[in-house]
Parts: structure tokens; sequence; C-alpha cells
């Protein structure tokens, strides 16, 4: 079976294997338009949303990693610990007292420059907790074009996902 694309955080990434919670193997893909989902070669259209979510919330993690180990030294603030979650009104949120920051997983249909800006705006609120001018200055420092790339999140439209590669 020929491994489709989909458009991730502003590239294109193949749909590939991965766990479930249960030990078996999944692969999500897209048959004749139409997204479906094996499990143990079984057909089992019902596992995909939970399938592209993991796939998802897998591929911002590796993201953030990097993203935190490049501002923690920048920024000169350090964070304790860190996920992903869905929320529904927020692109982010965090906990200044645990240093504790959560991105939003739709984050992930967006540019890349969109999750670090989510980023460095979590971390910014470990050093200035209002959006007061201190903050707004610090993201000055950090991120020069912020107020560009809040404008498209703002906007609220994602990347649209083009027709597989090969299909």
């Amino acid at each position: 079976m020929k491994c489709n694309t989909t458009r991730v955080l502003d590239a294109i990434r193949p749909l590939s294997p991965s766990a479930s919670r249960r030990g078996r193997r999944s692969v999500a893909t897209r048959v004749k338009g139409r997204y479906a989902a094996w499990v143990d070669g079984v057909n089992r259209c019902f596992g995909v949303n939970r399938c592209f979510k993991d796939w998802h919330r897998q591929t911002l993690k590796e993201r953030i990693l990097a993203l935190i180990a490049r501002y923690e030294p920048v920024m000169g603030v350090w964070v304790a610990k860190w996920g992903v979650k869905r929320m529904r009104t927020r692109w982010g949120t965090c906990n200044i007292r645990a240093h504790r920051i959560w991105p939003d997983l739709e984050l992930v249909h967006y540019g890349e420059e969109c999750l670090e800006y989510v980023v460095v705006h979590e971390m910014a609120h470990l050093l200035e907790r209002l959006h007061n001018d201190r903050f707004k200055g610090i993201l000055d420092q950090v991120m020069p074009d912020w107020r560009a790339v809040r404008a498209v999140l703002k906007k609220g439209v994602p990347l649209t996902t083009p027709e597989p590669l090969g299909g």
C-alpha cells in the first residue's frame, strides 16, 4: 500500500504507521478521496480521528520541544513542564507558578511560525503575567514579527490540505 501525505505545520508529511494504545499497529491513509484506518489489517473507519489526533499531537510535541530548547536561553526562562491539549477558545495557556505551558492541538493546522508565536507568547508570560507594555516589549525583542503572526491566528483560517501526493 502506497503511503499518502497531508499538510501539517506548513509542510507535506507522510501518513505513517503508529502504535495504538493497545499495542496494535495502525495506519491512517486516504483512499479514493476518503480517510480510512487499518488496525491489524482490518479497515476501521471509526479510528481515523483518534489516529490523526495522536499523530498531530506527536508532531507538535517534537516541534514544541525544539522551540522551548531554542527560546529558554534567549528569554532567560525555564519551562518545567509542557504538553499539548485541545482548547476551544485559546491558542495556549500557561501556569506561571508551575512554569508549565500548554499550546493548543489545533496549531498543527497552521504554519510553523504560528506555533512558534504561541510558544514564545506563553513563555513570555513566565516573565510578565499581563499583556502590558513590558510583555509586548519582550515579544518585540524575541520575535519582532509577532504582530503579523498573531493576525494570522486571529483570522482563524488554517492551512488548506491539498490532494495527497501520488493520489
